[in-house]
């Protein structure tokens, strides 16, 4: 929707500002096609590659639900709970990542391949009764699919 929106205002700006001229005939709306398509078909293979890049960039160690470490396994007991809370149809990946920050963030291209990511700085310094109240905040947008 926002592709659409934007490559809309920008063919009507340039419309006005009579830029179509430069253009050969009919030139200004075939760019807004292929701008439109373009704009889509990137917006559609980043998501679609999110989770995975998510793991690679930021380094994310998926934790197996089967962990022995009772703080990873901790984790992804609450993470779950939180998705089966939210109603997701798969309970997500859940990672750590490397960073002194306190941050966590959820990604995938969609509620069924989701991947929720903590950083190491958030599980070294929060009480479990703190992380609960944390991240379910980071996470609060689950339910409507937004990431």
């Amino acid at each position: 929707m926002v592709n659409l929106l934007v490559v809309t205002t920008v063919s009507i700006i340039l419309g006005v500002l009579g830029v179509g001229r430069f253009f050969p005939r009919g030139g200004l709306g075939s760019l807004a096609v292929i701008c439109l398509v373009w704009g889509f078909v990137g917006a559609f293979i980043s998501l679609a590659l999110s989770r995975v890049l998510a793991k690679w960039m930021m380094g994310v160690q998926v934790i197996s639900p089967a962990t022995t470490d009772p703080d990873l396994r901790a984790l992804v007991s609450l993470v779950h709970k939180l998705a089966r809370a939210a109603n997701l149809p798969a309970l997500p990946e859940v990672g750590v990542y490397e960073s002194e920050e306190i941050n966590a963030f959820a990604t995938g291209p969609t509620r069924s391949r989701a991947l929720v990511a903590v950083s190491s700085g958030l599980l070294a310094r929060m009480r479990p009764t703190k992380s609960r109240v944390s991240l379910p905040m980071k996470l609060r947008m689950w339910p409507t699919g937004t990431w």
